[in-house]
């Protein structure tokens, strides 16, 4: 595969490291990660989709109850883990 040096997944992967970046977004999320790296959450979500990274859904509790309140689909969360008791909200 042919990586164009010139994009910001390249410096992020390249300067900051690939396992850095994944803890970051592992414990705080899209947002706060391209906040703290100084990069867009497009970005981010770009990474977590590319390296299917995942993670517990009560990290994010906001989106947690917006699925059980059935506002939101969970199918749209690739990267969120949800349970089993959780799953059978929806």
């Amino acid at each position: 595969m042919n990586t164009r040096k010139d994009t910001e997944t390249y410096r992020l992967e390249t300067e900051i490291g690939i396992d850095k970046i994944f803890e970051c977004w592992y414990e705080v999320g899209m947002y706060r990660t391209a906040y703290r790296y100084r990069t867009s959450p497009y970005v981010i979500r770009y990474l977590a989709n590319k390296h299917e990274w995942k993670r517990p859904a009560e990290k994010a509790p906001i989106i947690l109850k917006g699925v059980k309140a059935g506002n939101v689909k969970a199918n749209y969360y690739k990267n969120l883990i949800f349970n089993e008791e959780q799953q059978k909200c929806f």
